[in-house]
């Protein structure tokens, strides 16, 4: 009588399979759906393509060892740090950050309005500047130096062409947006009196009076992580009545004020509308 040969599974690699599987759905689905925007940067996605080939191809190779004798040096238990979050994933939808999460930082006046993206592009922009004359006086050559200025005027005129004024009405649309608050806040006083167009979320916390709220977009430098508001602060009568965390289509005059001993754009409101949640909310750097 031949006795029959019993394959037993081998749990630890059965284990790995499954998270490199399980990873390799979750990439796939959140990019074929695009919720992928609630997670990274665009420029993240080819990266994930490649990481699903990978995984893909990794778990054929384990699957070779699929029934061998586990090794007792090994704890099954390991594997519960990626097949938690693996769940979870699947699990719990993904949701865009509110005012209510963002305001406990960053949600004042002060920090949405001039927000730190400006502040460190400001500082970039004259460290450049300043990098290049020292690398003129000291170790660069000048040829060095006649490219990075090149580079930069190049980026400036890139962000000056999305500036669109229609008469006299700023029209600040998704790919407009960055850049104009960038020049608003950087050249005060040269849009007093200009009528603006804009669509964002309203935001308000604690620290605003009853006609005050921000008019705001989520910027995304790579991830959700590093996400914060970045917009305006505007007066309307009626702003206490504005649902927060809902979408308007903002029409007004800009005025420049003087707010926590500094000059910033501030929009007196004409009109306001309610609009749908645009399919992508987020805004990119670069």
């Amino acid at each position: 009588m031949s006795a029959k040969k019993i394959y037993r599974i081998n749990i630890e690699v059965l284990l790995k399979i499954i998270s490199l599987l399980g990873f390799s759905s979750f990439f796939y689905y959140v990019i074929r759906t695009n919720k992928v925007q609630y997670y990274v940067h665009p420029r993240v996605i080819p990266y994930m393509k490649f990481a699903i080939v990978s995984f893909i191809i990794i778990s054929l190779f384990f699957s070779k060892e699929l029934f061998k004798v586990r090794s007792k040096n090994n704890k099954v238990v390991n594997y519960v740090i990626f097949i938690v979050p693996l769940i979870i994933s699947f699990v719990l939808p993904p949701k865009t950050m509110v005012s209510t999460s963002v305001s406990t930082n960053n949600g004042s006046k002060d920090n949405v309005s001039e927000n730190n993206f400006i502040e460190d592009k400001v500082y970039l922009e004259e460290s450049n500047i300043g990098s290049l004359e020292t690398e003129q006086n000291d170790i660069i050559d000048d040829e060095t130096a006649s490219d990075n200025v090149t580079e930069y005027e190049s980026v400036k005129e890139q962000e000056d062409s999305k500036l669109t004024v229609r008469d006299n009405t700023i029209i600040i649309n998704d790919d407009s947006f960055m850049a104009w608050v960038d020049e608003l806040f950087m050249n005060i006083g040269k849009y007093e009196g200009h009528k603006v167009e804009i669509v964002g979320s309203i935001l308000k916390d604690g620290t605003f009076k009853q006609n005050e709220f921000i008019v705001a977009r989520l910027l995304m430098v790579c991830c959700a992580a590093d996400m914060q508001p970045v917009g305006f602060l505007c007066r309307y009568d009626k702003a206490s009545e504005l649902e927060v965390d809902s979408w308007a289509k903002i029409k007004g005059v800009i005025k420049y004020e003087e707010v926590n001993g500094e000059e910033m754009p501030i929009i007196e409101l004409e009109n306001i509308e309610n609009v749908d949640k645009p399919e992508n909310e987020f805004l990119y750097p670069y």
